[in-house]
């Protein structure tokens, strides 16, 4: 079906009616109820044509990969699963854009159907004119908005395969879908060798200062795309996949083309090549000299600034993961945080050294806690419930509190957390006791009965006499990394 126009009219002067207007031969889509799609049979088919884009940019067959995106932003399947990405992100779901009592299956295909390449040749603010109050008005524009937001979907289900390939093929492995955890792996694997120097940086106001003619003129994609997104509103849906792209280059361009005059001695087997990690607006850089850190740290900003990018000052630092140091007059401790994790190394005496893979001892620890700010931002999340709650039943501060600590938990469970757990579950008991003697004035065995009882493992739990308890940090447990890729 070919939309020329969408417009919005009421019926009964108190139910929204989507209307496709200026259309040939329209679709029986239109007519078929969303609730009966099959989403299963829609992803399948969405997820063999980015295969097929993947597979040809991985074999080098680039002209056939542009067609293949075409042919995806065509497909009616890739359409239906970008609109229903949309209504399923949380950010639309704060402006109630989705909401069944404003819109409607027959209005969803409508929606469906009008997203196109094609630009409408009436100009918005012409269809907005027939629209004489504010309520109408408002109801136009959140259309608007859902519309533009399934059409930046649809897009990053056709780039994001096409420059999956590319990252994966050129780029060290980096890949679009990488988790936090996929990179503190990275770290990890880069420091438990041996101490390194560390750089770590920070991009200020990433997302805002995209320059989006350069991005456009760096997408290897087919010129309807580059179109749209010239004059489409590039949001927070799109925003991190085309800052990927923005910083593909960092590591090829700005330190292997300046390894030559990295290494010393005239001899580049006399180190390793600099090791960079990132992860969206964050990243870092190891080596085991210094002098290779601090050449790293100038390439880096010399590439950032021809991007138009800069890096924060105030989270910005070098250090080691093993020796205190003092740089520029500054005492920098050992260790560093990365994307809420702490990284160090802490020496260990001849008997209690840990051994690598040959058996030989190691003088030194690595381990990867979670760091003091994201345990900071954590507790006081749960203070503030608790403190939001004090005269509220038992269950409902359980019912509140439970998510909190399991995702938290959930999210450290990879890493050495155990005494961290440990730790804010003694912090968050004794919170509870506060609150308990703010209810019955007390915090003797009597009233503590009243609230704890013999729960998990036979030990006393903050829970109800239905047996709804609050779970610890330490029942998540540690958790094995799996990497997907």
């Amino acid at each position: 079906m070919v939309v020329d126009k969408l417009t919005y009219q009421m019926v009964n002067q108190k139910k929204w009616s989507l209307v496709v207007m200026n259309t040939a031969n329209a679709s029986l889509n239109t007519q078929k109820a969303w609730n009966t799609i099959n989403w299963a049979k829609v992803q399948r088919k969405v997820f063999k044509l980015q295969t097929r884009i993947f597979r040809a940019v991985q074999s080098g067959q680039k002209a056939k990969a542009r067609k293949l995106q075409q042919l995806l932003l065509k497909s009616h399947s890739a359409k239906l699963l970008a609109l229903r990405q949309t209504l399923q992100d949380g950010q639309t779901n704060n402006s109630s854009v989705h909401d069944k009592k404003v819109i409607f299956n027959d209005q969803l295909m409508a929606l469906v159907n009008s997203l196109t390449l094609k630009r409408d040749k009436t100009k918005s603010h012409h269809s907005l004119s027939t629209v004489k109050s504010p309520r109408d008005q408002k109801f136009f524009f959140r259309i608007k908005i859902l519309r533009d937001k399934a059409m930046q979907t649809l897009l990053k289900l056709a780039l994001e395969p096409y420059w999956e390939g590319r990252f994966r093929g050129e780029f060290s492995g980096f890949s679009l879908r990488q988790s936090s955890h996929d990179a503190i792996e990275k770290v990890f694997q880069g420091v438990a060798p041996g101490p390194k120097y560390v750089f770590k940086g920070k991009i200020v106001n990433c997302f805002d200062q995209i320059n989006q003619g350069y991005l456009v003129s760096q997408l290897d994609c087919p010129k309807t795309i580059k179109l749209w997104l010239k004059a489409g509103i590039i949001d927070d849906g799109l925003s991190p996949f085309l800052v990927n792209i923005a910083l593909e280059g960092m590591s090829k361009e700005a330190i292997s083309s300046g390894y030559d005059y990295l290494t010393f001695g005239g001899s580049k087997q006399e180190s390793e090549p600099p090791i960079l990690i990132r992860y969206m607006d964050n990243f870092v850089i190891l080596h085991q000299k210094k002098e290779v850190i601090v050449k790293c740290q100038t390439l880096i900003r010399q590439w950032l600034k021809k991007k138009g990018f800069r890096l924060s000052s105030e989270t910005t630092r070098i250090s080691n993961t093993l020796y205190d140091l003092e740089i520029d007059g500054k005492q920098e401790k050992a260790g560093f945080d990365f994307i809420g994790f702490n990284i160090r190394q802490y020496p260990r005496g001849k008997h209690h050294s840990p051994k690598n893979g040959l058996g030989e001892c190691l003088p030194y620890q690595t381990l990867i806690k979670p760091s003091q700010k994201s345990i900071q931002a954590h507790y006081q999340e749960i203070v503030k419930v608790v403190n939001n709650y004090k005269h509220a039943p038992q269950r409902e501060l359980i019912r509140q509190l439970n998510p909190i600590i399991q995702q938290w938990s959930d999210y450290y469970s990879r890493v050495s957390s155990y005494g961290v757990f440990s730790k804010l579950d003694q912090m968050i008991a004794s919170k509870l006791r506060a609150w308990i003697k703010t209810r019955t004035g007390g915090t003797g065995k009597t009233e503590m009965s009243l609230y704890f009882r013999d729960g998990v493992n036979a030990s006393k739990t903050f829970q109800t006499k239905e047996g709804y308890y609050l779970v610890t940090h330490r029942q998540v447990g540690r958790k094995k990394y799996v990497d997907l890729a």
